[in-house]
């Protein structure tokens, strides 16, 4: 079935993407979203400078759990699914780790829009007034579209096509930056490894 999806979505023109993105973006299987995850204090403004020298300690010595709860404490799982758990507002990332090397992994979080998918990617519309209004066309209709500015939130915004003036693409992605700057080093890498794992504890990076 997600082969069939794929297929699909690569006949997609720009409109049928922008119409059908949160539909897109909705796993075929749900997976739960934790909540109640403990707000995380300040630790460090981290740099790909600072940490990709580090990357080879990925390899051995990590904590599955650690990197779990990285997941949790970096608060990826609100908007990417890893196996059962974590939301649909980005990409399903359960097999990140066989696509991408650990450079690249450590380069998607920390500067996000460097890449954005097409269909994960927000629009900016500028209205009569002046005002842009940026975020994810929820619906388009014949005479307004609706935009959700944080997909973490419920908020929503109706905007007359009358009175749009101009609509582009973002070139900037959903997914903040900074994330990373509640771990410690250590979690940062456990984190990297979680994610190469797909989730499981029995991936050599976790062996003692």
């Amino acid at each position: 079935l997600e082969d069939i999806r794929k297929d699909a979505m690569t006949a997609l023109n720009d409109t049928e993407r922008t119409s059908l993105a949160s539909l897109l973006a909705t796993p075929l299987v749900a997976a739960s979203v934790p909540t109640n995850i403990p707000a995380r204090a300040f630790v460090k403004e981290w740099t790909m400078k600072e940490l990709v020298p580090q990357l080879d300690q990925v390899s051995k010595g990590r904590s599955f759990e650690k990197g779990k709860n990285a997941f949790l404490g970096a608060q990826c799982v609100l908007c990417h699914r890893f196996g059962s758990i974590g939301g649909a507002v980005g990409p399903d990332i359960t097999a990140a780790g066989n696509r991408y090397t650990r450079t690249d992994l450590l380069e998607a979080i920390m500067d996000p829009s460097k890449v954005v998918p097409d269909m994960f990617q927000n629009v900016v519309i500028t209205t009569r007034d002046g005002e842009e209004h940026t975020g994810r066309i929820l619906t388009d209709e014949a005479t307004k579209v609706v935009l959700q500015p944080n997909p973490l939130q419920p908020a929503k915004i109706e905007i007359l096509k009358s009175n749009i003036t101009k609509q582009d693409r973002s070139k900037l992605s959903p997914m903040p930056e900074g994330l990373l700057n509640v771990l410690s080093r250590e979690e940062i890498l456990d984190l990297i490894a979680y994610l190469e794992s797909g989730g499981s504890p029995n991936y050599p990076s976790f062996q003692k």
